[in-house]
């Protein structure tokens, strides 16, 4: 069983995983797990656009997108987004 403590947590990329895809332990399932991947989703976006964020965000952009490739499809090309 995972769990989490409640309030602000730092995760790294496994437990980001583990955070976001748990459903079973929840007690609003699928609900609950939707709203812990918007959650995560926000905060990258958050940081993404700060200006510390901004800059290595930038030069590790093309690497990003290969790391999440295989769980999205879209119709843009790399120059496009």
């Amino acid at each position: 069983m995972i769990t989490f403590e409640e309030g602000l947590i730092h995760l790294n990329g496994e437990k980001t995983r583990e955070y976001v895809r748990m459903r079973k332990e929840d007690p609003r399932e699928d609900l609950g797990r939707q709203e812990r991947q918007r959650q995560v989703i926000q905060v990258i976006l958050e940081k993404g656009t700060t200006m510390s964020g901004l800059t290595s965000s930038i030069s590790n952009f093309k690497g990003l997108l290969t790391a999440i490739e295989g769980n999205f499809r879209t119709n843009l090309s790399l120059e496009a987004m």
